[in-house]
């Protein structure tokens, strides 16, 4: 007769009857032992015979094996945070004493940015960027912004997606937010970087990021705008002498802009100290004011400026100058 044997341990076996429906389950019975005699031998084999719609006993080992694939791939794929972004938020949380910290990630053509912040600014980020929040050691990170990157992977199954705890940021100083930048050739970008605002010190991020990745160099395309930067460009003129090169140069003396609106110019000053004008920040309804503000602002720019200065090198950055409707038309009253 057929049989086929379902499943086999030392203690126990189980023996199927495909054609009969039924199953005898075989376990191994040494009666010495309640005897309180130990021997090797004596070892009986009791069967019981059971009925069993094969057809079910089908299916469960179906569900089992779907059940063991499932397993299998959720253990792949789970939701993690990469070791990198780990050591940040752990040193974040040292720093800080917070419980639970935001990550935050975005990308644009030439980094991905990971952008670090306490719980306690949770109303500060847009609900529809919100991921969900995986678990960093004892700490709670709530993710916002890409769903996978490099600082983290998400997986949807495992994430867990909940109503954002109640959070209300009421306090007039400059939220403790950090900024780490990774360039699209996984190179770690100091530039890009920043503890809360451009002055801080970085080298705690610095060293982590450096068992990571590589220190990027610096492109001489890279331009840097005047708030993002340790030491602003500044003009060799002093504000006074400047204001008196726009009254004596601008040409028109009808202001027909609002008069409390300044003109917005801005100055693209190269590392090497060359200055151009690089466009028009914000103008007024009349073109030719705007454009005698540029022809102004050329002359303005070769009178020499100090480039601006960011983590120990001379750097591109942006500088806006501003005319005021009093420099520009002093006769209107």
């Amino acid at each position: 007769m057929d049989t086929l044997t379902v499943l086999s341990k030392k203690s126990f076996r189980i023996v199927a009857f495909p054609h009969m429906t039924k199953i005898i389950v075989f376990a191994n019975f040494n009666p010495v032992r309640f005897l309180g005699k130990a021997t090797k031998r004596g070892r009986l084999q009791i069967g019981f015979l059971i009925t069993i719609n094969m057809r079910f006993l089908k299916l469960l080992n179906y569900i089992l094996f779907l059940f063991t694939l499932s397993s299998c791939s959720i253990c792949r794929n789970k939701s993690e945070i990469s070791e990198f972004s780990s050591e940040l938020i752990n040193l974040y949380s040292s720093i800080y004493h917070n419980k639970e910290t935001i990550l935050s990630a975005s990308e644009d053509s030439t980094y991905w940015y990971l952008r670090l912040a306490s719980g306690q600014y949770l109303n500060l980020f847009n609900d529809d960027d919100y991921v969900g929040y995986v678990k960093n050691n004892q700490s709670k990170v709530y993710i916002f912004g890409l769903n996978d990157c490099i600082f983290y992977s998400v997986n949807k199954k495992r994430i867990v997606e909940k109503k954002l705890s109640i959070h209300t940021y009421t306090n007039d100083t400059e939220p403790l937010f950090w900024q780490i930048a990774i360039k699209k050739d996984t190179t770690f970008c100091k530039y890009r970087t920043y503890i809360v605002n451009p002055f801080e010190d970085i080298s705690c991020i610095q060293n982590i990021a450096n068992k990571y990745y590589k220190n990027s160099i610096l492109s001489k395309d890279e331009v840097f705008s005047g708030m993002d930067v340790e030491q602003p460009a500044k003009a060799l003129l002093d504000a006074k002498s400047i204001k008196s090169m726009i009254e004596k140069n601008y040409r028109i003396k009808a202001y027909s802009g609002d008069k409390h609106t300044p003109i917005l110019v801005e100055l693209l000053i190269y590392a090497d100290g060359r200055t151009v004008v690089n466009g028009l920040i914000r103008g007024t309804d009349d073109q030719a004011l705007d454009q005698e503000a540029l022809r102004v602002a050329e002359i303005i720019c070769h009178t020499g400026f100090t480039p601006a200065k960011h983590r120990g090198e001379f750097v591109n950055s942006t500088l806006v100058l501003p005319f005021l409707k009093t420099e520009i038309s002093h006769s209107i009253q």
